[in-house]
């Protein structure tokens, strides 16, 4: 009996491993953005979604030559909640990384200006 008790527990550890993806226990959202966008749309998972938003944002800024990129003059949870509203819109993002996703959002929702 005891061996069928750990035979189990090893199958479901094993399954569990397997199925369930690594950002569900981690608290990090998913890199690719159609996981992200499912990710997201739980608001027990709001926090991780703000800081992809965050890195995203700050990635942009660092790296495009229009200084105006962004989402200035809002909070990040304004900016996190325009963007999760944005995304499940535009099929076209829901290929790319979560990353390539939240800068083509911020990109078109704030244009350089």
């Amino acid at each position: 009996m005891r061996l069928m008790k750990n035979c189990a527990f090893l199958a479901m550890s094993t399954f569990l491993l397997v199925a369930v993806p690594s950002h569900a226990s981690t608290g990090k959202a998913p890199e690719k953005a159609n996981e992200f966008i499912s990710y997201c749309a739980d608001a027990a998972h709001f926090k991780a979604c703000r800081a992809a938003v965050v890195k995203a944002d700050i990635i942009l800024l660092s790296e495009e030559s229009c200084a105006e990129y962004g989402t200035r003059g809002i909070s990040n949870d304004e900016a996190t909640r325009v963007i999760l509203g944005w995304l499940p819109k535009h099929p076209e993002v829901h290929t790319l990384t979560t990353e390539e996703a939240l800068i083509k959002a911020i990109t078109t929702l704030w244009p350089c200006q």
